[in-house]
């Protein structure tokens, strides 16, 4: 596994153009089942490195609890601390607009 990777972003459904925007990456992982097919990238910026997770398995598609964590223990045995996941969520309150960004907690 690779060493001193401190962060993993888990990208949401239509974010996975951010992944074009870094100059150095390598596909470490390509899952090919689901709506959302799982590639994971290392991910290099200013010296640093990142997991990037494009596509996860939902519960709607019929996939089990330990399947949809995948993601998550994958950043475990990467050494990674800090993991930030974002999706596509939405909102009622109609003073959000597209692309706002709001926090979950």
């Amino acid at each position: 596994m690779e060493d001193s990777i401190k962060l993993a972003v888990i990208l949401g459904s239509g974010l996975d153009i951010v992944v074009d925007s870094f100059a150095e990456k390598k596909i470490l992982n390509e899952g090919g089942t689901g709506l959302h097919k799982r590639k994971i990238y290392l991910v290099k910026h200013k010296g640093k490195k990142a997991l990037v997770f494009t596509g996860r398995k939902h519960f709607y598609e019929g996939y089990s609890k330990s399947d949809i964590l995948s993601n998550i223990r994958l950043t475990k045995q990467y050494g990674v601390k800090t993991a930030l996941l974002s999706n596509a969520a939405g909102s009622l309150n109609e003073n959000f607009e597209v692309p706002d960004i709001m926090l979950i907690s």
